[in-house]
């Protein structure tokens, strides 16, 4: 791959080549359609750190600790519990799972494990999914697997 220079040296000329556009806030938030060259006019495909305002967009100001005294490894799973009375936040890190629903110091591991990737997730929404499949579609094979699914989750 060859490269171009930003000034066009062999004409002689010393002008630029590159030239400079302009180009506007996405006030008009986050596009998330499929073609993006369609995105509507003030939108952005990605937006980092940033927040879309009427006219500018704002600068994410950083971040405070929230739980610390874990171990230096990454925190590869956050998992919400929540009942009709409390809610709870757990971290997996280290291959211990940790209660972090509190600012501050973490206590102890509760538990320790093999590694730190977990999967959580709702098991009421996910026995009326199979439900729904089982009815909506009765005799077919996506029927049997939602059946065995749904049994599995009892």
């Amino acid at each position: 791959m060859r490269l171009e220079p930003f000034r066009d040296k062999a004409a002689g000329s010393k002008n630029r080549i590159a030239q400079t556009a302009q180009l506007p806030a996405p006030t008009k938030g986050w596009y998330v359609g499929a073609n993006m060259a369609e995105a509507p006019e003030g939108t952005a495909y990605l937006l980092q750190n940033v927040f879309p305002q009427l006219d500018y967009i704002r600068v994410r100001r950083g971040s405070q600790a929230w739980a610390v005294g874990m171990p230096s490894n990454v925190v590869n799973t956050l998992m919400p519990w929540q009942n009709a009375a409390s809610s709870k936040m757990f971290a997996v890190c280290g291959g211990n799972i940790y209660d972090v629903s509190s600012i501050g110091t973490v206590p102890a591991a509760m538990v320790t494990l093999g590694n730190s990737q977990l999967e959580s997730g709702n098991k009421a929404a996910a026995k009326k999914t199979f439900s729904e499949i089982v009815a909506k579609y009765p005799d077919t094979e996506a029927a049997k697997d939602a059946q065995q699914l749904l049994a599995a989750t009892k």
